[in-house]
């Protein structure tokens, strides 16, 4: 008898110890992966969706720590700077990460690949969300549609392309704040290949991504659902390395984006009418001097004919000068206060960041990168405000560069 209690007791025991190990095994196999990320810099996490991860932000002593656009199931200690939870949900997260000290703001991205099963379509997507009733109105009228929205909210958003690896990121945008960003799921691009353009060229209130071949000027059109690629398209005409995409806008007032075209030799503007993927018409435009560069396209008139216009600034005097249009016909013209922006300020972007249903303009200074939006009421500059975050490293470029 005593040594059968014994013997239940070794068994009791030994069951302890394996439910310890078997506990240990799923507890390895949960357990958080854990990263170190020091700001300013970017970082990369790779993960199994539902598994538990943890960033620790290192900035300057003392610093305080805000992100944007965290994806559920993550969380952030503003003191501690860590970064804790499980995403939920298979796909690529791009996140803006800051450190703000008394030496100033440290700026980061952090990008967690969230590996597993992907959503079976994008109304199940993180990204799918209810519009509010004001954008739903907006988005009623075509014309009325940023053409740079990749969220159907109303309001222009800011295609990124690394110059080094050339990955694309989407930064969500209100205005001056970027709310998060989207990694394109479209994979990477070679260098031989340039965004010519960002605009909604189906309709669908999405702005896709036109892209040309530097080498032999062909392009293909990505259609887009937020940062997903649902197909793409090879556009069957082939223009001559002479011709550059100068930009994309509704210049025909059809709730579809056309392509601006210019000369590099002669300064000639051409318009294209796109449907899509395809021009169904075409019409030339005036011949502009070259000290002239277009700096972008938008609808500075607000409500008017909702119809692109031309943003151009003058190489030798930075003056700026908008440019409405009707088709590839100017109807007038107006000259906007660039106030004291020498040349070491760019334009880098221009598109409806407000939601007032008129084109505001983003400024880029070419050696500190900070960031500035005008927001535009027509052809007045109502508010100057420092971007959030107000810069981004060199190696960023907004992706869609205006004809130089």
């Amino acid at each position: 008898m005593h040594g059968i209690h014994a013997a239940t007791r070794l068994l009791r025991r030994l069951g302890l110890a394996a439910a310890l190990i078997w506990a240990g095994l799923a507890l390895d196999a949960a357990r958080a992966s854990e990263t170190v990320m020091i700001l300013p810099g970017d970082a990369e996490v790779p993960v199994k969706a539902g598994q538990r991860l943890t960033v620790t932000l290192r900035g300057p002593e003392g610093a305080s720590y805000w992100a944007e656009g965290l994806p559920d199931g993550l969380a952030l200690d503003a003191a501690s700077g860590r970064i804790e939870g499980a995403v939920g949900r298979a796909g690529t997260y791009g996140i803006l990460v800051a450190a703000s000290s008394d030496a100033g703001l440290a700026y980061g991205t952090l990008k967690i690949i969230a590996a597993g099963e992907a959503p079976s379509s994008p109304a199940s997507g993180a990204a799918a969300s209810a519009l509010p009733a004001a954008a739903m109105a907006a988005m009623s009228s075509p014309s009325a549609a940023p053409m740079q929205s990749f969220f159907r909210d109303g309001k222009s958003d800011i295609l990124w392309r690394n110059a080094i690896n050339h990955e694309l990121v989407i930064w969500r945008m209100d205005g001056t704040l970027a709310l998060g960003a989207n990694f394109t799921n479209g994979g990477i691009v070679g260098a031989d290949w340039r965004v010519a353009a960002v605009g909604d060229f189906d309709g669908d209130g999405y702005a896709d991504i036109l892209w040309r071949s530097i080498e032999t000027g062909q392009m293909v059109m990505w259609f887009m659902v937020g940062p997903n690629v649902k197909s793409f398209t090879v556009l069957p005409q082939m223009v001559g390395l002479t011709w550059e995409v100068a930009g994309a806008g509704d210049f025909n007032g059809d709730g579809r984006a056309d392509i601006l075209w210019r000369s590099i030799e002669t300064g000639q503007l051409l318009v294209w009418f796109m449907n899509g993927a395809h021009c169904v018409s075409f019409s030339s435009g005036p011949i502009v001097d070259l000290t002239w560069r277009i700096a972008g396209v938008g609808n500075f008139t607000g409500a008017g004919n909702g119809k692109a216009g031309i943003l151009w600034r003058c190489r030798n005097t930075r003056a700026l000068l908008a440019w409405h249009m009707d088709g590839a016909a100017p109807l007038g013209f107006d000259f906007l206060s660039s106030q004291n922006y020498d040349a070491m300020w760019e334009v880098m972007a221009v598109g409806d960041y407000t939601g007032n249903g008129k084109a505001d303009i983003w400024w880029r200074h070419r050696g500190t990168h900070q960031m500035v939006l005008w927001q535009m009421d027509g052809i007045h500059c109502i508010n100057a405000s420092f971007g959030s975050p107000a810069y981004l490293s060199r190696e960023w470029e907004t992706a869609a560069l205006p004809i130089r």
